[in-house]
């Protein structure tokens, strides 16, 4: 097994009043390549074409694209420059991707990245949330309080105040919109771009979508976590996400993670959710867990590093935290990010400055588990 391998620390089996009944050893490895910039990356799977998309992350503006690469081998297929512009949000439909960048939003073709469409005026800027359908895509920034609904095939955009922290899913064919910071939501009429039968429910920062839609529950409201503190201060409070899954759709469930939850996708055919977590350094999503759908058990866990291994290990060459950045339950894969920046401390500046920066993309597959 590679020496990520080795040191993935993975506990896989039936959790049961909090002992393991069976574990799996290792995830299998599928490819390891090496990417641009340490860090700000965008991820999307496309079972369709057998592809993972990437975004560069924090790169040279002139030199960031977005990319394709075959899901079984790692191999780039295919990039597209994105005008100077750092990717936020992917979806695929219909062997077209559509991406959210700071200003605009594409349409292109899933496989060979060849642009077939660019919005850009009246969208919402920074989007990281995007839903496509038939007929509407749908973009949202969890930091601006209204969303963008596009008609696709024409240059029709109408933006809809949902509320502060917007959370947008799809769901039976159309779109789910949470106001994430007030609570409540409601489904979008995409043909007249409004929203209809608004409803009460808690707080939430984040949701994903299959059979039904499970979201993770927002904490306290607090500020920012910007600098100088006066100007976290001055903005609005927000809220982070806690330890608590829920089921908004169908029958009402609730489960408390064994850590803060970051990131959510529904798994209907193992019939589990996955989550990804923080371990002991809240930076790093280095936990897994997978939930049963029916009976709200944690079903599986593991971990893609030890928290000892966290600290920075050479003085030059920074090597961290390897920190699962997606599953994919549809490509059957998990991929797991190490960073690497090389520093040097600036006598002018009396500071240290990344001078340059990769980081690793290994692909696991993602093993079946029992319900």
């Amino acid at each position: 097994m590679d020496l990520l391998g080795n040191i993935l620390r993975l506990v896989l089996g039936l959790l049961e009043g909090g002992s393991v009944s069976s574990t799996f050893p290792h995830l299998d490895l599928r490819w390891s390549i090496t990417i641009p910039s340490y860090d700000g990356h965008v991820f999307h799977g496309d079972v369709t074409t057998g592809s993972v998309f990437m975004s560069d992350g924090f790169v040279t503006p002139a030199s960031h694209r977005i990319r394709r690469f075959d899901a079984a081998t790692g191999k780039e297929l295919a990039s597209v420059r994105t005008r100077h512009q750092m990717g936020f949000g992917m979806a695929t439909l219909n062997g077209h991707l559509f991406a959210t960048t700071d200003s605009r939003l594409f349409e292109l073709d899933a496989e060979t990245l060849v642009v077939v469409r660019e919005w850009g005026k009246g969208l919402v800027r920074y989007a990281n949330q995007i839903v496509v359908t038939e007929s509407h895509v749908v973009q949202a920034n969890w930091l601006k309080p209204t969303i963008a609904v596009i008609a696709r095939g024409s240059d029709v955009i109408r933006r809809i105040k949902v509320g502060p922290q917007p959370v947008i899913v799809g769901h039976d064919s159309g779109v789910l919109a949470i106001a994430g910071f007030d609570g409540g939501a409601g489904a979008l009429d995409l043909n007249r771009m409004t929203l209809m039968n608004a409803r009460p429910m808690q707080p939430v920062v984040l949701a994903a979508g299959g059979r039904d839609v499970w979201a993770v529950i927002g904490g306290a409201p607090e500020p920012p976590a910007v600098s100088p503190r006066e100007v976290a201060e001055s903005l609005p409070p927000i809220r982070r996400g806690t330890n608590t899954l829920v089921r908004l759709t169908g029958d009402a469930q609730s489960v408390e993670l064994p850590g803060v939850c970051k990131r959510v996708w529904v798994d209907d055919a193992r019939g589990v959710v996955w989550c990804v977590g923080v371990g002991a350094n809240p930076i790093f999503s280095i936990r897994a867990w997978a939930v049963n759908q029916q009976t709200s058990h944690l079903v599986a866990a593991f971990e893609s590093e030890t928290n000892a291994s966290l600290p920075w290990q050479d003085p030059e060459l920074h090597m961290v935290a390897r920190a699962i950045v997606h599953i994919d339950p549809a490509l059957n894969v998990v991929l797991i990010r190490q960073l690497h920046s090389r520093t040097h401390v600036e006598p002018h500046v009396g500071a240290q400055l990344v001078t340059a920066s990769t980081s690793t993309l290994s692909c696991y597959e993602l093993p079946p588990i029992g319900n």
